[in-house]
């Protein structure tokens, strides 16, 4: 199998209790053809999606035709990924008893806020990295200093911290499984008006005293910050994990996307044009339908080839985006007081001059 078709294969796998016609073509697939199971199970432990294939081969009865080494070790990574979600539910709940009552309303984003809400039918099926939650700007110092009076301190000092980030270092509690990280904001500036603290409170879910973005505003928050803050878009390396995320957010109602900015649109749609695609899930899945939507589409399928010419322009791509995000901050440094601290304590260090200079850094 290609990545390509491994990648195919592992994204429909994902709906297939969902999709007739996904169903009926992966049983299709699993009793007529060979499946390279070294490859899928590369590609979807690469993209955090192995213990949500097992799931949905499970709730499909499609395990059968697996061979038994693989369900058993399937079974095992599930099983520890369930015990580890069940410890992050917890510390979850923890840190959001803590935060309310030291009057602090965190509202619970991505993996750990799906897991609260319980978007997963087995909890086993995401693959968490940390505990991500959002407080307002007027709390987050608070929130903060709260967390460190508990034993929630920075894995790693930074003599210059971003101020200007979306989200505070990563903190971890040694008795705790997960790092936490606090955001001030979604979104990097100048983008950061698309997803404000305002937007969101204006219809947040609160169940059992947990806030959760509304289903619209979770759609967002799986998609622009890859688009925005980690420049994703141009790369077209979006996981599966995010996918299937989108697809059961996509589940849970209709939801109109009205994005001011038609450039950020444009690239949200694309993004969201590909997620169909791959998954295969069209009448769950809504997109508007452009020209530059099958452009995408086209370059998308073109990077799953690995050929040496794509990766060479997505090389090129990088670097520029990499020099375009320092010529952000260098212009941003004249207006923004935190961009100017941030550049000023640079050029203070003599490692700065070195790296100019071509001589390796000391540290």
């Amino acid at each position: 199998m290609t990545y390509k078709e491994t990648l195919f294969f592992i994204g429909q796998s994902l709906t297939i209790n969902h999709s007739k016609e996904n169903k009926d073509a992966i049983e299709k697939q699993l009793k007529e053809n060979p499946v390279d199971w070294d490859a899928i199970v590369k590609v979807s432990t690469g993209h955090f999606v192995f213990p949500a294939l097992y799931c949905n081969l499970k709730r499909a009865h499609f395990l059968h035709y697996l061979p038994e080494d693989l369900v058993n070790y399937m079974v095992h990574i599930t099983d520890l990924n369930r015990a580890r979600n069940q410890k992050i539910i917890d510390q979850a709940k923890e840190i959001n008893e803590l935060l309310l009552a030291n009057n602090i309303t965190p509202i619970f984003l991505k993996g750990t806020g799906n897991l609260l809400e319980g978007l997963y039918e087995d909890i086993g099926e995401r693959m968490v990295g940390d505990i991500d939650f959002i407080v307002s700007r007027d709390e987050y110092l608070k929130t903060i200093s709260t967390l460190d009076k508990n034993n929630y301190k920075i894995i790693k000092e930074s003599d210059n911290y971003r101020t200007f980030h979306w989200h505070y270092p990563a903190l971890v509690n040694p008795e705790k499984i997960g790092a936490v990280e606090v955001h001030n904001k979604i979104l990097k500036k100048p983008y950061d008006y698309l997803l404000d603290n305002n937007i969101l409170k204006k219809d947040l879910i609160k169940k059992q005293e947990t806030h959760f973005l509304s289903t619209k505003n979770k759609l967002l928050n799986a998609i622009l910050p890859k688009i925005i803050n980690d420049h994703l878009y141009y790369s077209q390396n979006i996981s599966l994990r995010t996918m299937y995320d989108v697809f059961l957010i996509s589940k849970i109602e209709e939801s109109q996307i009205d994005i001011k900015n038609k450039a950020i649109f444009k690239k949200f749609n694309s993004v969201l044009g590909c997620i169909q695609m791959v998954l295969n899930c069209s009448e769950t899945i809504k997109i508007e339908k452009t020209k530059g939507l099958e452009n995408y589409k086209r370059n998308y399928i073109s990077r799953l080839g690995n050929s040496k010419k794509v990766k060479i322009k997505s090389d090129i791509i990088d670097y520029l985006i990499k020099y375009r995000e320092k010529m952000f901050i260098l212009k941003m440094a004249f207006y923004d007081p935190e961009y100017k601290n941030f550049v000023l304590k640079e050029l203070a260090k003599i490692n700065f001059y070195k790296k100019l200079l071509g001589f390796k850094s000391t540290i």
